[in-house]
């Protein structure tokens, strides 16, 4: 299962965070289960389950994944940096084609 986001294939999307494994990544919190749906949130981590988790929390302001959904890209042995410029990258490619 996988949905291509801003030029990436990202896995998911899932409808909880347990689905998500704790390792290096993008991450994006869409409002639906498709490509169609609209990005809530975007990120990297080299955590992402605490990462989605953390977001949900503190940028999205909830406290349940009703209705949200997670799209993962793990990106294992990619630095920091490349990963930052990698989701800035797919964030534009996303806004231009809002």
């Amino acid at each position: 299962m996988g949905i291509y986001l801003g030029g990436q294939v990202f896995s998911g999307p899932f409808n909880d965070s347990w689905r998500v494994d704790n390792k290096s990544g993008l991450y994006a919190i869409l409002d639906g289960p498709d490509r169609t749906s609209k990005v809530l949130a975007i990120g990297e981590s080299v955590n992402l389950r605490d990462a989605v988790d953390r977001s949900l929390r503190r940028t999205l302001k909830k406290d349940s994944w009703e209705g949200m959904y997670i799209a993962v890209r793990y990106t294992p042995g990619i630095q920091q940096h490349h990963r930052h410029a990698l989701m800035e990258a797919v964030k534009k490619k996303i806004e231009e084609s809002a």
